[in-house]
């Protein structure tokens, strides 16, 4: 009994694929001139077989959850290898030259085979063929592996699928109003319904502004987004590109504005900083952007933050916080001179708080660096604050980052910490990027906290 409904599982099994294979070969053949642009990618090697669930994890982070995925790493393309054919010796794959494309189940359990790879644009398009069946995924999945060239691809797609594969700030997918725009060569066109001629439009806009985000020591992005829904609006969003050991990964993007003109992005100590212009509220889009305007955001738990209203008066200043027995005060990079820090702030308490936590009882009154969303105002009128030139009203604390001062895209000192007391001979430790020194050698000066030159 249990022979005879094997046999009949299998006869289901046959008829499947010869179903699938004259189905898929008839769209191919609709497809007509779509295909003229097509070219066949060669396939060096193919395998087919079950692949455990548990060793899911083996995949590349990302493709983990799809039903298509790519490997362009030996010591990855060994663990799988080891799950998937453990009793055959892995091939050595040139992966400087070929990449590995694998189709897998996701809901139930369908023999796979790949029967052809097109490329298209640098769009990989994966033609495979999967059995039909109501078995569940239990403890194997089925799956299937291509060895392929890797020249000219951008990324890969099967159906609605598509991952990028250079990882790279104009090849990942972003998030605009909660959607995922997958972006190739910095473009994407996707029909606003099936069928229709209108096509929603989005692209890079300039030249991605390079920084550190996140303070893990990668250069991460900031670019400008632009998208067009087939009407007359053109909307502008910001939104960011984060460096991690497999590539970029885009995050969510975050509305500017309808038809404004970018006038500049970068990265300052971990905080984009956008400067555009933009219409009054009582101008008609006719009129060409004429009104200044800033937005600031932060990375906050991997997602893009906005941290200013682009009307107020508040701006993001770098500086030093110095704290302690009758001291509260906010030296901004590029002055002499500190301002006494207003005890009505809204990020008062935030700055107090982050300034304990980075200054032990050995250190007092040792500056921190902070980067604060704020504005200068009058220096009281009373009390210690009266002493100084000015006071700093602080709205929200966005960042202490951990190695960063007023020259941190350029340097970053790592020894003395500020505000040590140092002694001669002086030895001082830390980085630098650019071309601006010669041979590894360029100038230093060291100045006291009144700016005195002391050596």
């Amino acid at each position: 009994m249990i022979s005879l409904k094997r046999f009949v599982f299998t006869v289901a099994l046959l008829l499947a694929f010869e179903i699938s294979a004259s189905a898929m070969a008839e769209n191919i053949d609709n497809r007509g001139s779509d295909l003229c642009a097509t070219a066949i990618v060669r396939i060096i090697n193919q395998w087919s077989g079950d692949y455990l669930v548990a060793r899911l994890d083996r995949l590349p982070e990302g493709h983990r959850d799809t039903p298509i995925g790519f490997i362009d790493n030996p010591e990855i393309f060994r663990g799988v290898w080891q799950a998937f054919k453990p009793n055959n010796v892995p091939l050595e794959i040139d992966f400087d030259q070929n990449m590995v494309i694998f189709v897998r189940n996701v809901t139930f359990f369908n023999r796979m085979r790949v029967l052809k790879v097109t490329l298209t644009d640098g769009i990989a398009d994966i033609i495979a063929m999967e059995t039909r069946s109501a078995l569940p995924i239990e403890e194997q999945v089925a799956m299937a592996l291509v060895e392929i060239p890797k020249k000219g691809i951008r990324a890969i797609r099967m159906g609605t699928h598509l991952i990028p594969v250079r990882l790279d700030p104009s090849n990942i997918t972003y998030r605009i109003d909660g959607k995922e725009v997958h972006l190739i060569n910095g473009r994407s066109e996707k029909k606003v319904v099936p069928g229709s001629v209108s096509k929603i439009t989005t692209a890079v806009l300039g030249t991605p502004a390079i920084g550190n985000l996140n303070d893990d020591g990668h250069p991460d992005a900031a670019l400008i987004l632009f998208q067009n829904t087939g009407g007359t609006g053109t909307f502008i969003y910001a939104t960011a590109a984060i460096n991690r050991n497999d590539g970029y990964h885009g995050t969510n993007a975050v509305f500017l504005g309808d038809r404004i003109s970018i006038n500049h992005v970068s990265i300052r100590n971990g905080v984009i900083v956008v400067k555009y212009r933009d219409r009054r509220p009582d101008e008609p889009m006719a009129v060409k952007p004429s009104v200044d305007r800033s937005a600031y955001f932060i990375l906050d738990n991997g997602k893009l933050l906005d941290v200013g209203a682009p009307e107020g008066q508040d701006h993001v200043f770098e500086g030093w916080v110095t704290a302690g027995h009758e001291v509260r005060v906010f030296r901004p990079c590029g002055q002499t001179k500190d301002l006494w820090i207003t005890g009505n702030s809204n990020g008062y308490d935030d700055v107090m708080d982050a300034y304990r936590s980075h200054v032990t009882e050995s250190e007092p009154y040792a500056p921190v660096f902070m980067v604060l969303y704020g504005q200068r105002v009058e220096a009281p009128r009373e009390g210690f604050g009266a002493d100084y030139p000015g006071g700093f009203f602080v709205s929200r604390l966005l960042r202490v980052p951990s190695y960063s001062n007023c020259k941190a895209e350029m340097i970053t000192v790592d020894s003395p910490a500020p505000g040590s007391m140092i002694i001669s001979p002086l030895i001082v430790s830390g980085r630098a990027r650019g071309n601006w020194f010669f041979e590894g050698d360029f100038p230093m000066v060291i100045i006291d906290a009144k700016g005195r030159l002391i050596g």
